[in-house]
């Protein structure tokens, strides 16, 4: 019989902790919206936000927790979607994508 892994999570400081009490989760994840956001940037009309997802989004068996996603917004659409294990991983490449736009918007055209 393959391992089963947790799906829930959430935080201690910067450190993911797993949860199996979707009501102890639900509750954590209610009170704990803005702990959850690692950064935020407006780029003109984009918007770069990295957060931590509290759900496990690697389905591969044995594989890291993929737990934290940066998104790139334009006024009507998803532009860019990346995740991360853990949250200096999701602060370095959120720098890198507000960076990349930057780069982006100030090239020569």
């Amino acid at each position: 019989m393959s391992e089963m892994r947790e799906m829930l999570y959430t935080l201690d400081g910067h450190e993911p902790v797993e949860v199996t009490d979707v009501i102890e989760w639900a509750r954590w994840f209610q009170d704990h919206n803005e702990e959850r956001v690692v950064a935020y940037t407006c780029l003109g009309s984009l918007r770069v936000s990295t957060v931590f997802l509290a759900v496990n989004y690697s389905y591969l068996p044995g594989g890291v927790p993929i737990l934290f996603e940066t998104m790139v917004f334009s006024e009507s659409d998803i532009e860019d979607m990346r995740r991360y294990a853990t949250w200096e991983q999701a602060e370095i490449g959120h720098a890198m994508v507000v960076s990349l736009l930057e780069t982006i918007e100030t090239a020569p055209t």
